[in-house]
């Protein structure tokens, strides 16, 4: 019985290493991946803060949807549990809403390219599927940002968003397709407080401003090759 009990119990272990095409990682090993990332931002919108208190403006706010990129990210390892990866992207874009109680109209678009940098920890061994967490800083860099026509109707122009410094959290997973390739999935958890800024008024111009909490989860499907 104990005999039977052993080998139900090894068998599996044994069928694993053989198929197994993953060594633990080594000092120096580099990982280079592309692939898709989904940005879905966690709230993203905010009152609107006119300074001479406009009864007309002041209760709308602006709102950014979520985005899709196409990112690349490079893995470089200390040994074979520490990691450190920077991670990048395409500009995604994302339409900006102007609402109310009563009405939701896109009258904006912004751009933005994350610029992650973050610490790594894989509790490796000789599996193929490789799981880790990693933790970091997120620059959030805004650019193209622009009203639309929608934006003629209710005098909004000169759209402007600061860029945004802040950590950034993540878990993710390698499956080795073979000793070189491999496919991974993660999820991206990024601090992105930016602030908009704008003009509005088609007599008598006044500064507005909105703060918006981003705080987008970013999910990604990507494939590697080692080196």
């Amino acid at each position: 019985m104990k005999k039977t009990f052993l080998a139900v119990v090894a068998l599996p272990a044994l069928l694993f290493s053989a198929l197994s095409v993953a060594d633990p990682h080594q000092s120096g090993d580099i990982i280079l991946r592309g692939g898709l990332s989904s940005v879905v931002v966690d709230s993203g919108s905010s009152s609107i803060t006119i300074p001479a208190n406009d009864p007309v403006i002041s209760p709308n706010t602006l709102s950014v949807d979520n985005g899709t990129q196409v990112a690349f990210n490079f893995v470089y390892f200390f040994n074979r549990h520490w990691a450190f990866e920077f991670n990048t992207a395409t500009p995604s874009a994302h339409d900006i809403q102007l609402q109310n109680s009563t009405t939701s109209v896109n009258v904006a678009e912004v751009s933005q390219i994350p610029l992650t940098f973050s610490a790594l920890y894989y509790p490796d061994k000789s599996w193929d599927f490789k799981p880790y967490v990693g933790v970091g800083v997120n620059y959030s860099y805004f650019l193209s940002e622009k009203f639309n026509g929608a934006a003629a109707d209710f005098d909004y122009k000169d759209l402007g968003f600061d860029n945004s410094f802040d950590l950034a959290f993540q878990v993710g997973a390698d499956y080795q397709i073979n000793s070189a390739w491999s496919v991974n999935v993660s999820a991206r958890y990024v601090g992105a407080n930016t602030k908009a800024a704008f003009t509005v008024g088609s007599v008598n111009e006044t500064s507005g401003f909105s703060k918006i909490d981003m705080n987008p989860w970013i999910y990604s499907l990507m494939v590697g090759y080692q080196f």
